[in-house]
């Protein structure tokens, strides 16, 4: 039989050579299978918008809210490490920048983050707590005074 097929057709059967009816029956089936297949990306196509969308929904809720604020210095003249103050912000900040109010005095500035110690310093003028941030010794000058701050949540 497949020697008949050979000497009749050649190598290939050319769509011309169908009826009617069995091409457009092998034209649905070709149309069939492109739009399953295209249904098929499609569904894939669109988990992963959705899983970038939420990726995305996670990390813009991440991004860290800012709180401002001031605090008069209450130095007791006491250059040591046990002049502090404590800020309370209700929450442990990020990163806590603090700037005196008066720029003529360089020592009235400072900043930390949390988690990342400051090498070297006995005691920082600045360090991150539980529910806000304590200074010392400068930052805690009340001539330098008042500081205000910026903490990042």
């Amino acid at each position: 039989m497949e020697g008949i097929v050979v000497d009749t057709f050649g190598d290939t059967i050319d769509r011309e050579m169908l009826s009617e009816e069995l091409a457009a029956e092998l034209d649905a089936k070709a149309t069939q299978t492109a739009l399953s297949d295209e249904a098929g990306a499609r569904v894939q196509s669109d988990k992963a918008l959705a899983d970038r969308l939420t990726a995305n929904e996670t990390l813009t809720a991440q991004k860290c809210e800012i709180y401002c604020g001031s605090y008069a210095g209450s130095w007791d003249g006491d250059y040591s490490h046990s002049n502090t103050k404590t800020v309370s912000l209700g929450f442990q900040p990020k990163a806590v920048i603090i700037s005196s109010s008066n720029a003529s005095n360089i020592a009235g500035y400072g900043a930390t983050l949390a988690h990342i110690a400051v090498e070297d310093a006995a005691s920082p003028y600045v360090s991150i707590t539980s529910t806000g941030f304590q200074v010392s010794r400068y930052m805690n000058l009340s001539a330098n005074g008042p500081f205000r701050y910026v903490a990042l949540k």
